[in-house]
């Protein structure tokens, strides 16, 4: 087997999703593979990822490793147990000499000042779903209960706009045609 390096990676910390998009391919298109996972990766888990990233940046001398967090909704994830994750990875990446870059992949209904302030500390980068105005968004993009996320989406999109216009890089949308 031919091996070669690797710097990017996608870590799923959260199986599930406060959301419940009718598009959604793990929890309503027949994916039903997150019903024996655990709901959050464990900080061990974590841990022993990274360890084992690292091992390979410095087999391969790589100077920098793209981490991004993913889930169901990786803002499900405790802010502390967040904490001590993204603390754990960049020790150990200032440690060996790597340049560490984290981005997450958001619904952006769960941003709020304590998860921006995380993503200050940590210089995370913020991707956000949005699939268009409220219409569209009603059509696919409801909570459990089937109401809008329209509002709590916007709310979090302000919010970061407000207190960390550099961490917001990103927008991931389904469109409908």
């Amino acid at each position: 087997m031919t091996h070669f390096p690797i710097n990017e990676y996608v870590l799923k910390i959260v199986s599930p999703c406060n959301l419940n998009c009718s598009y959604c391919y793990e929890y309503n298109l027949g994916d039903d593979s997150w019903k024996q996972s655990s709901k959050l990766m464990s900080i061990e888990t974590a841990k022993i990822f990274f360890e084992k990233a690292i091992s390979h940046c410095i087999e391969y001398n790589l100077e920098d490793i793209n981490i991004g967090l993913h889930g169901g909704e990786p803002l499900l994830y405790p802010v502390e147990g967040l904490r001590t994750i993204l603390s754990h990875f960049q020790k150990h990446a200032d440690k060996n000499g790597i340049e560490i870059n984290f981005n997450v992949q958001t619904n952006g209904t769960l941003l709020d000042k304590k998860f921006i302030d995380l993503f200050e500390e940590f210089e995370v980068l913020v991707s956000v779903s949005i699939d268009g105005n409220k219409e569209a968004n009603d059509r696919f993009r409801l909570y459990h209960n089937n109401k809008s996320s329209f509002d709590d989406l916007i709310r979090g999109v302000n919010l970061i706009q407000s207190k960390a216009p550099d961490l917001l890089v990103g927008i991931l949308s389904v469109i409908d045609i």
